[in-house]
């Protein structure tokens, strides 16, 4: 049991060793699951009802259940609380909610889910719209409700395209993508959908949902989720207000407009190398509304509400022990992801890579203690949580970014450098009539200007010198010489320190220049290596699809043979046909069972074939033949 007394009366879970039923806050509280819990005001139908059992305090962020000092007290501490009196934008407020939307642009995934029991304000808080029953008395959202009544997901949106342009003006590329689909009866379903129209719920749709599939780097996905490309908060509100219309509601006797399904809308934030460029990194926000439980009154009859209800509380247990695993890793090793579909969608906010945050919703009305109490016992347990974040980018992409910096950096610097050099170039013409300073790269002797000895062992520092263009209108003399500088075979000599200076700038030039040339090199081959392994990739997939084909194949002959051998006597199959009983009838069915799966097998073998010449003859212009046989 989880529970059990300790001193002064008080109720703690079985880790502390304090009267505070709260887990050990793990090493890093940037890297814990956090957790706000939301308390309700009471309902109409609640207004009579007794609230002494809830005791709140938001400065310490601690809520209280049983009388004080007594044996059935227990005391838990949150990240925050939020009392009745909070509106929707304080809820917001101590959530965090702005953070984990500003990670996502970064780069990180973010997560804040809805938990709690049926009834508990779970809807409003991510949503704020209103239901209201039509005239087939099922609940439909009122999408013009205030916007001060708008939830989470309303308020996330506004700001994620905020952060994304914030992020524009400082020179990224942004790209935000939405997707919206409902886990009902552990069905996936797209509420984008346009084959769904709104007065289709998922149980008078297709009877078989999206696929849930897992790939390396990935995770868990949903394969064939429509994703539409959304560049304001208008365009994303206008699909999330066409999501809630889809979804599947229902009254039940202790809600008027229940959610039948969990809802989880998803808002894909792309930075990308240029407008039309390569992802570099990739953040995902999760915005996830789960359908409450509920406990069926004695006495009433199997409807399809009650079906519902059985398929949501056995999905929300194996969500409550992938916390309980997590919460204790050292006594389950094993985590039950697989258990559920929707714990397979929330594998990467429960231990994964995400931020998460987790608003565990109650009621403060004593009827409802039992739940309340259920609620924050696992929403202790879910503070206990670590998750690892990281930044989701490709390595390989992030090092070409960086080498195409440095090689912007290296190419500005070259500029710089070459403009340098002009600059004295032009000021040494100034000075005397030397020509282009392209003369300096021209082999000449050296010579020792006058008045430059004793500058080392050899008495005078070398001088490169510039040949005097004679006869062009400077005025030399018969002998072609112009200056007190000027050698005797015609040289007009520089001065040494303007010689030096200009040696190291062009050194330093033509050595940015072989970086520079370098990296572009290095740039080359990563790009070559990246598409490469692309490459690779893409046949390892196609190898991968056509041997899964054949595994397929595979699998269903041998499902085939094993319910033969499975059902040797008269046990019958699930379609009602029976085999006779033990004797020469049930060796005559089983032979005949036998030859009917080879002949199966013969079918699938001859379908391949066709499948084969098929594509044969497409590839051929239809010239292919007819299979043999």
């Amino acid at each position: 049991h989880i529970w059990q007394p300790v001193w002064g009366g008080a109720t703690v879970l079985p880790w502390l060793n304090s009267p505070m039923a709260t887990p050990p806050r793990n090493a890093g509280s940037s890297s814990a699951v956090r957790v706000l819990v939301r308390c309700r005001p009471l309902l109409p139908r609640e207004a009579s009802g007794v609230t002494a059992t809830l005791r709140i305090d938001r400065t310490a962020c601690t809520v209280g259940m049983g009388a004080p000092g007594s044996s059935s007290e227990t005391r838990f501490r949150f990240d925050g609380v939020a009392d009745p009196a909070c509106d929707q934008a304080d809820v917001y407020a101590i959530g965090g909610v702005s953070e984990l939307v500003a990670s996502t642009v970064s780069g990180y995934h973010a997560t804040i889910f809805a938990y709690g029991q049926t009834a508990s304000g779970k809807t409003f808080t991510m949503e704020g719209f209103e239901y209201q029953s039509d005239r087939a008395n099922r609940p439909v959202a009122n999408l013009q409700t205030d916007a001060a009544k708008l939830g989470l997901i309303p308020r996330a949106i506004h700001e994620l395209f905020s952060c994304a342009a914030a992020a524009g003006g400082a020179g990224a590329h942004m790209r935000v993508r939405m997707s919206y689909f409902q886990l009902y009866k552990e069905q996936i379903y797209d509420l984008l959908a346009s084959s769904l129209p709104a007065d289709r719920g998922p149980a008078r749709g297709p009877k078989r949902g999206l696929r849930l599939r897992w790939a390396a780097g990935r995770e868990f996905f949903v394969e064939n989720l429509s994703e539409y490309e959304v560049a304001s908060p208008a365009e994303a509100l206008e699909l999330f207000r066409l999501g809630v219309a889809h979804k599947a509601m229902a009254e039940t006797h202790m809600n008027a407009a229940s959610s039948r399904s969990h809802c989880v809308v998803q808002l894909h934030v792309d930075s990308l190398d240029g407008p039309h460029g390569s992802t570099l990194a990739s953040g995902t926000l999760s915005l996830v509304d789960l359908a409450g439980s509920e406990r069926q009154p004695k006495g009433v009859e199997k409807s399809a509400n009650m079906v519902d209800s059985v398929e949501i509380n056995r999905s929300l247990f194996a969500l409550r022990k992938v916390i309980v695993a997590l919460s204790e890793a050292r006594r389950h090793p094993h985590v039950p992801y697989r258990d559920s579909v929707l714990t397979k969608v929330l594998k990467g906010s429960l231990g994964g890579s995400a931020r998460t945050l987790m608003v565990a919703c109650i009621s403060i009305a004593d009827e409802a203690a039992d739940e309340s109490l259920s609620t924050l016992s696992y929403a202790a347990r879910a503070r206990a949580i670590t998750n690892v974040p990281r930044v989701n980018a490709d390595p390989k992409l992030s090092e070409i970014r960086l080498l195409r910096e440095e090689l912007s950096s290296l190419r500005a610097e070259v500029v710089r450098l070459t403009a340098l050099l002009s600059d004295n170039d032009e000021a040494d013409q100034a000075a005397a009539p030397f020509g282009s300073f392209g003369a300096l790269l021209a082999p000449t002797a050296c010579a020792a200007a006058p008045g430059n000895s004793g500058g080392g062992a050899g008495g005078h520092v070398p001088v490169p010198q510039l040949r005097a263009d004679s006869g062009k209108g400077s005025g030399m003399a018969g002998s072609g010489m112009v200056g007190s500088g000027m050698a005797a075979d015609g040289m007009v000599g520089v001065h040494p320190a303007t010689h030096q200076r200009l040696s190291e700038k062009l050194l330093e030039a033509v050595g940015a220049l072989r970086a520079a040339l370098a990296t572009s090199a290095r740039l080359r081959e990563t790009v070559d290596a990246v598409n490469a392994q692309s490459e690779r990739a893409t046949r390892a997939h196609a190898e991968l699809m056509s041997e899964n084909a054949e595994q397929v194949e595979r699998l269903g002959m041998l499902e085939a043979v094993v319910l033969m051998e499975s059902y040797p006597d008269a046990t019958g199959f699930a379609g009602g046909y029976a085999l006779m009983d033990a004797g020469d009838a049930g060796a005559g069915q089983r032979d005949a069972l036998r030859r009917a799966v080879q002949q199966l097998v013969l079918l699938r073998a001859e379908n391949a074939q066709l499948r084969d010449w098929e594509a044969t003859g497409a590839q051929t212009g239809g010239h292919a033949g007819t299979p043999a046989g």
